[in-house]
């Protein structure tokens, strides 16, 4: 949700003002009905607040989580991917690793040419062959084709029925195992 607020053309967002303070809404209602108080929520109802909030989240917390990564944070990270599996096949350690590195906006993380700066040690040389095609994907989608109307238009049908095919898919297998 902070990566939505703080970049959303990095995350293949494309928000007016007013969708924003709609996801806050959204996410400070959940909090409220998890029984999260008021003062530990990061969603205010004051959009330039939440922003703050957000943004000295990233600073404090993840930009030095993913600087200084030690062994909580890599099996963390490997837990959220194995949790994640099922609904992206594409989820690559090395290629997500990269692309939250470059949304916080860590140096070493430009992807197009037109960011890399000169003498910058880069993180991509450091990725496999595999992360690399991975993170090629991921972008190429977040970052230009879904700016487009029509590409999110169709993205988001073929996210549908294959959700549908799923469902539908798995109602067969437990009519076949009767269970």
């Amino acid at each position: 949700m902070g990566y939505v607020i703080l970049n959303p053309e990095k995350v293949g967002s494309k928000t007016s003002p007013q969708d924003l303070e709609a996801l806050c809404h959204f996410w400070r209602v959940l909090g409220f009905l998890l029984g999260l108080e008021d003062r530990f929520n990061v969603c205010t109802p004051n959009m330039e607040e939440t922003i703050a909030r957000i943004d000295q989240i990233q600073r404090k917390h993840l930009k030095s989580a993913l600087t200084n990564r030690d062994d909580k944070f890599e099996r963390a990270a490997e837990a959220l991917l194995a949790g994640l599996w099922c609904f992206n096949l594409l989820l690559d350690h090395g290629a997500l690793m990269f692309a939250a590195g470059r949304v916080a906006g860590l140096p070493g993380y430009g992807y197009w040419s037109a960011e890399k700066l000169a003498g910058e040690e880069s993180h991509y040389r450091q990725l496999g062959w595999k992360s690399r095609g991975v993170l090629f994907v991921i972008l190429s989608i977040h970052e230009v084709m879904l700016q487009k109307d029509w590409f999110r238009n169709i993205f988001n049908w073929i996210l549908l029925t294959a959700g549908h095919f799923v469902i539908v898919m798995s109602n067969v297998v437990l009519k076949i195992l009767k269970v």
